[in-house]
């Protein structure tokens, strides 16, 4: 009965959080607004084997992605991809990943440590904002805590059937996101038996039944898809990326700094390791934490499989300091911990400054509280009490956060949806083309398949009449490579100025003038 209790806590918390708005907020940067057009084009053109955007085939990761947000689609809205469904299967699989990690924490240590836990990884900045994204990297956490979980099952409770299930759960993560989702819970539980000096116990039968169903369920979409995709996948977006980089080329020691806030507050209770009883999730931590900094290409996104296993750690920690079964050494790195978030709490508001954003001045009062029970715990040394408050206060801020400055925020400075209604008013059916880098959020939120980069060279054989999309940086180099045109539109949104030029190749005007000059007041950044 208590195990159903903490485990309908941490439902209720995790899914006022990841749900709180989900659909209001606009599809953001280049991943998200790029899974959710790729999606739409496949059930568009009903063609579910392969991911299409920009025109071509999208190789960059497997197919469950877009199985996920195509399901929630076709399920929740008659297969219209809007923000909500494009994140609902994601927001799910963020809340079955705390109830996974709570089961861990009571397998491992007591359902008391995996209710901390569970609270711990709710409250992971990185955790619950990914949570809320329809990108891969959440179902890819799950499905690596899944089949550690299962791992540890097999191993901790000797039923050995889910080592076969731990399998299938690598299988669900390769088809996420490609060789990682295996490589990593394979180096935990390698890592993790060698230091124990037991790598003798792995029952071989029920692994190489578990291997041959992984085959079976990661291996035909990638031999369906072909060759060609499949070597761009694996020898381009995988072993390449890794060794030298793609994109987003980071120092070796990025992680050592950028993690820290992304990964707090379960991340400050990381030096606990050292004392007694955090081995596997100690190993869990360290290998997720070392695969990634040895790779050329580092996002702090890329860390999120190592998120239950520093909750766990967090969550151990604080149960034994609660119930007084703690050393020395653990009380210390509790007490600085809880320091270091009190104070954070205390600083947050004031982070407002450094973004350039504007909050109602009412919410610096909000650093008062944490500042007030700061100094309460500096004086009093109690622990539990300052440690509810502390969970409350997080609580409050995330539901401030997501219900209240968000939505603001992604109106005034991060929406595409304003410009993309601006165009489609104007553009009245006609061919669209756009000049310069691609935009993944403005080509969704106007609803065509795909927006073509314009190419002069071919202007015969384009339409009499067509409009163009660009930026005003781009226009103003380029400008002498275009036909007549003039400027219907000249917007400022996310940061950028955006031009819309008309283009009729038998007219004999060449304007630069704005014929109507609109600049939003909700793009004042």
């Amino acid at each position: 009965m208590k195990g159903f209790v903490f485990l309908f806590c941490l439902w209720l918390i995790s899914a006022s959080l990841i749900f709180l708005n989900l659909g209001r907020i606009s599809l953001w940067n280049n991943n998200e607004p790029r899974y959710a057009h790729a999606a739409r084009n496949m059930i568009e053109e009903k063609n579910y084997l392969v991911p299409i955007l920009k025109g071509k085939k999208r190789v960059d990761k497997p197919i469950l992605t877009y199985w996920l947000i195509i399901a929630s689609s076709k399920l929740l809205n008659k297969g219209k991809v809007t923000e909500f469904t494009a994140r609902f299967p994601f927001a799910l699989c963020g809340v079955l990943c705390i109830t996974v990690v709570y089961l861990l924490g009571e397998l491992l240590y007591n359902p008391l440590a995996g209710f901390l836990a569970g609270l711990f990884l709710i409250f992971t900045n990185e955790f619950v904002l990914t949570a809320r994204r329809s990108i891969p990297d959440m179902a890819l956490c799950l499905f690596i805590t899944l089949s550690l979980y299962l791992f540890s099952l097999a191993y901790f409770r000797e039923k050995k059937i889910f080592y076969i299930f731990a399998w299938i759960f690598c299988a669900f993560s390769f088809l996420t996101k490609g060789p990682v989702g295996v490589i990593i819970p394979a180096l935990v539980v390698f890592i993790y038996l060698f230091a124990k000096g037991r790598l003798y116990t792995i029952n071989v039968k029920y692994n190489l039944i578990g291997v041959a169903i992984f085959l079976l369920i990661a291996l035909p979409w990638f031999l369906m898809v072909g060759k060609e995709f499949s070597y761009s996948f694996f020898l381009y977006h995988n072993v390449k990326h890794f060794l030298k980089g793609l994109d987003h080329v980071k120092p070796w020691y990025f992680y050592f700094i950028a993690s820290l806030f992304p990964y707090s507050p379960s991340i400050l209770f990381v030096p606990a390791c050292i004392s007694g009883g955090f081995i596997f999730p100690g190993v869990w931590f360290f290998t997720v934490f070392l695969f990634f900094t040895l790779a050329a290409a580092k996002r702090v996104v890329y860390l999120l499989p190592m998120a239950p296993a520093i909750s766990l750690i967090a969550g151990e920690v604080t149960r034994r300091v609660i119930l007084e079964e703690a050393s020395l050494y653990e009380k210390r790195i509790f007490d600085i911990s809880l320091f270091i978030i009190l104070l954070g709490l205390a600083f947050l508001p004031f982070t407002s400054f450094i973004f350039k954003f504007k909050i109602p001045v009412i919410y610096h009062f909000l650093s008062l509280p944490p500042s007030v029970s700061l100094i309460y715990f500096l004086k009093t040394k109690e622990r539990k009490k300052t440690l509810i408050l502390s969970f409350a206060m997080i609580f409050l801020t995330y539901i401030l956060y997501f219900g209240k400055i968000l939505p603001e925020y992604d109106v005034k400075v991060r929406s595409a949806k304003p410009l993309a209604a601006l165009i489609e008013k104007r553009i009245n059916g006609y061919p669209v083309y756009r000049m310069g880098s691609y935009d993944a959020a403005l080509e969704f939120y106007l609803g065509r398949p795909y927006i073509p980069k314009i190419n002069f060279r071919n202007l015969k054989s384009m339409p009499s009449r067509f409009f163009i999309i660009t930026r005003e940086k781009t226009f103003r180099k380029k400008k002498s490579e275009l036909p007549y045109y003039k400027v219907v539109l000249k917007v400022r949104n996310r940061g950028k100025t955006f031009l819309l030029l008309e283009v009729k190749k038998y007219a004999r005007h060449r304007v630069y003038r704005i014929r109507k000059f609109e600049k939003l007041n909700l793009y004042n950044r």
